[in-house]
């Protein structure tokens, strides 16, 4: 099994208790709990494991995730994370996904742009 160190996601040894690349404190990431876990898991090194996490905190409508999902938004250039990254935000739900939304409406192009305002039309129809 291959161990990560949680806060700069260089590969480390099962036994480490500090990373040798950040010196990061792996046992205080033991305290973290599921949601935050995730949250941290946003930045690393493995797209599919990315795209993972954001349909895993979408999925628990994670309130808290709003802001760090919009932030991998606007800096990915896969327009599958971003796809992705819309899926959770519309279903978190709140006024700030949804803003983020209506941003993405006016910011992207093509099928990412299109998706948002899939989204948004969601979004009204569950409304209603």
């Amino acid at each position: 099994m291959t161990f990560f160190c949680p806060t700069c996601w260089h590969e480390i040894e099962a036994s480490a208790t500090k990373c040798p690349h950040c010196r990061a404190d792996i046992t205080e990431s033991e305290k973290m709990n599921f949601e935050e876990k995730l949250l941290n898991a946003l930045g690393h090194k493995e797209p599919e494991t990315v795209e993972m996490v954001v349909w895993v905190l979408g999925e628990l409508k994670s309130e808290k995730a709003t802001r760090p999902l919009n932030a991998l938004l606007k800096r990915t250039e896969s327009f599958h994370l971003k796809c992705a990254i819309l899926d959770a935000l519309s279903k978190i739900g709140t006024h700030e996904a949804r803003s983020a939304i209506l941003e993405a409406c006016e910011r992207e192009i093509g099928i990412v742009r299109n998706k948002a305002r899939e989204q948004i039309e969601w979004i009204e129809r569950e409304k209603k």
